[in-house]
């Protein structure tokens, strides 16, 4: 499987898993044990089995989360895990137990199963017999690529148990090579291809089908990505690591999976942001990047797009996606076609300059700021967005708030203008603004916090009403 490019050894495996809520394998109580040896019965199956692929592999080392660090200290987790994207970034390969629901669900199927199409013009069939006694059919295939394979890569890879994880979006990415075991058969996915074990080619060098998780780590090196994926350099500009960032990996994946733990919201992508900021140098503030005035504001344009609402305990400011428990979708990517309405004046987290947990962070904008009623209408929009996507409105603008709120609820609030961008092609213009709530608290500067994003049309009265809005300083913590 192409091994100059893809099997160049390095430390050791990975393994990727899905585990029971309350499953520990490595604890205070059972830490000397584990250091002074065990045996491999004592393990789940999944874990036994991993140990067995690599074993197979020629490979004497195995880091396994759940095992390698102590799970009920606090102090070794924030300490270990912040650093598995760098491991999983420096090893030979990543055992992934994709179609498992748990740590007992085992690694191996029974019986595989070929995705391919059945062509006997492709094929050469050769029999035999096993030495248990049992026969057994060897079929030899040209690699070729059709719907059927990246339809069973869909289901078996994409719509696996184990990619519902949200600590597996990092993982997946910073993985250099993985292998899927999966109910039907093996699958190999890097940087260059994926392929399955009966020799189907689910991508090879093409953007078109189901690589793009990797598109944002290919899109930091912009010859490699030129080169080995022969794209143009106007579609290099979609594959900007912000776009990825957030289009791609924040919104259409990582805020759609689950977390066992919320407050992990940050650390689960950390090693991953690391990896980004130690390409790029981008300031990175509590899962928002700041290469420049116009990218920090776009990227404040966002919304929930599931059911749930703000968290209670806090792991990041209220203008920052992390503090959703939810999903999220972003709007005004593509920061080039959008005019500012507001200015950054300050942005800071403390810890300062970390990639995890937050115990505090604000940023000062000065913009149009317009005092607003919100009346609750029950609504399906032109999106048919589902029923928790509840709308607010004062005319022609709409709103969507970061909690759900039952109505009737009317609410007194701040509509602050960040940006506005051509609406699709159409003659208008969208503006996008944040909906913000006073915070009483000592501050020399108006003090709020984030409650919701609202998108308005431009042309109208109200947003003339916004836009012409006084200019105010305003600290959203």
């Amino acid at each position: 499987m192409y091994p100059d490019r893809c099997c160049t050894p390095l430390r050791t495996p990975f393994v990727q898993q899905c585990l029971y809520v309350n499953y520990r394998i490595t604890s205070k109580a059972n830490l000397h044990q584990r250091q002074v040896g065990f045996s491999e019965t004592n393990l789940p199956p999944t874990i036994r089995d991993a140990c067995f692929a690599a074993l197979n592999l020629n490979i004497s080392y195995i880091w396994i989360d759940c095992l390698c660090i102590v799970q009920d200290d606090a102090e070794e987790w924030a300490l270990e895990a912040p650093k598995t994207g760098s491991v999983y970034n420096g090893s030979i390969v990543t055992i992934a137990a994709t179609s498992t629901a748990s740590g007992h669900g085992g690694l191996f199927n029974t019986q595989s199963s070929s995705i391919l199409p059945r062509d006997p013009d492709r094929e050469i069939t050769l029999g035999g017999r096993l030495t248990s006694g049992s026969s057994s059919i060897l079929r030899i295939t040209r690699p070729h690529a059709s719907k059927t394979e990246t339809d069973a890569w869909a289901v078996q890879i994409v719509g696996a148990p184990l990619m519902r994880r949200s600590w597996v979006c990092q993982e997946r990415l910073s993985s250099p090579r993985i292998i899927h075991y999966t109910s039907a058969q093996l699958f190999w996915e890097c940087e260059h291809c994926t392929l399955s074990e009966d020799n189907a080619i689910v991508s090879s060098g093409k953007l078109a089908t189901d690589t793009r998780p990797r598109l944002l780590l290919l899109s930091l090196y912009q010859s490699r990505v030129s080169e080995e994926w022969h794209i143009s350099p106007a579609e290099y500009s979609r594959l900007h690591p912000l776009n990825q960032w957030y289009g791609d990996f924040i919104d259409n994946q990582y805020s759609r999976c689950s977390l066992t733990f919320q407050h992990d919201k940050l650390i689960a992508v950390s090693g991953l942001a690391r990896l980004i900021h130690d390409k790029t140098s981008i300031p990175y503030f509590a899962g928002h990047w700041f290469p420049d005035e116009r990218w920090f504001l776009s990227s404040l344009c966002w919304h929930r797009d599931s059911a749930g609402a703000k968290t209670r305990e806090y792991r990041a400011p209220s203008w920052s996606w992390a503090s959703q428990d939810s999903a999220v979708t972003f709007y005004g990517l593509g920061a080039s076609a959008a005019s500012l309405h507001s200015r950054v004046v300050h942005v800071s987290v403390e810890p300062a300059a970390t990639f995890g947990s937050l115990y505090a962070g604000e940023t000062v904008l000065e913009g149009p700021l317009l005092l607003i009623e919100l009346r609750y209408i029950p609504y399906t929009n032109m999106w048919d967005a589902p029923s928790y996507a509840n709308g607010f409105s004062t005319g022609p603008e709409f709103h969507y708030l970061d909690d759900d709120i039952e109505p009737p609820s009317d609410m007194v609030s701040h509509a602050l203008a960040l940006t506005s961008k051509d609406a699709y092609g159409n003659p208008w213009r969208l503006v996008y603004f944040l909906i913000l709530e006073e915070v009483i608290e000592p501050a020399e500067i108006l003090t709020m916090k984030r409650v919701g994003f609202g998108i308005t049309s431009t042309d109208s009265e109200w947003e003339r009403e916004l836009l012409g809005a006084p200019a105010t300083r305003v600290r959203t913590i």
